[in-house]
C-alpha cells in the first residue's frame, strides 16, 4: 500500500513539474510575438533582409578613404573603390568610383580610413546605416546582391 501511494505522490509531482515547464515556456514565449511596450511604429520597422534591400537608398562598399563633419550632429564618410547595389537588377560594378553618406557623430569611429566596409543606408534617412565590416562584408553582400536582383523581390514596405 505505502509503494502505491509513493508511485501515486512521484506521478502527481511529475505531472505538476511538466505542467510548471510548460507553463514557464508559455509565458517565456509570450514576449516573443506581444510586445505592448513598443510603439506600433517600431514593432513593425523590423526589416527582413528582402526588406533591407528594397527600402536601402544606398548599398555600397569600399575602402573608407575620409569622414569629416557635416553638421547637426552628422558626419560625412567617403568611400572609394565602391562598388554599388540597386534593388530591381541594378548593380555598380567596377573600382574606382566614390560614394558618401551621412552617420550619427557617435558612430563616426566605426569608419576608420583605410577600412573596408559594407553600408546599407535606408532611403528614409532613419538611423544610421547598417554596417558590415572584416569577415562579415562579402556574406552580406551575397546576400545583399541576390535580393537585389530578384525579380520577385517585394519593394519597400515602408515607401
Amino acid at each position: 500500500m505505502e509503494d502505491d501511494v509513493d508511485h501515486l505522490t512521484g506521478r502527481r509531482t511529475r505531472t505538476a513539474l511538466a505542467a510548471l515547464c510548460g507553463a514557464s515556456a508559455v509565458v517565456a514565449a509570450v514576449p516573443a510575438w506581444w510586445r505592448p511596450w513598443l510603439p506600433q511604429e517600431e514593432a513593425e520597422a523590423k526589416l527582413d533582409r528582402a526588406g533591407i534591400v528594397a527600402c536601402s537608398g544606398l548599398i555600397v562598399k569600399g575602402t573608407v578613404d575620409a569622414v569629416g563633419p557635416a553638421g547637426a550632429g552628422m558626419v560625412r564618410v567617403r568611400l572609394e573603390g565602391a562598388r554599388r547595389l540597386e534593388p530591381g537588377g541594378g548593380s555598380g560594378e567596377g573600382s574606382g568610383g566614390t560614394a558618401s553618406f551621412l552617420v550619427p557623430e557617435g558612430d563616426a569611429g566605426a569608419y576608420a580610413p583605410g577600412g573596408r566596409v559594407l553600408v546599407a543606408a535606408l532611403r528614409s534617412g532613419e538611423g544610421a546605416p547598417l554596417l558590415f565590416t572584416g569577415a562579415e562584408i562579402e556574406p552580406a553582400w551575397d546576400w545583399m546582391e541576390a535580393e537585389a536582383r530578384d525579380p520577385a523581390a517585394p519593394s519597400c514596405p515602408t515607401a
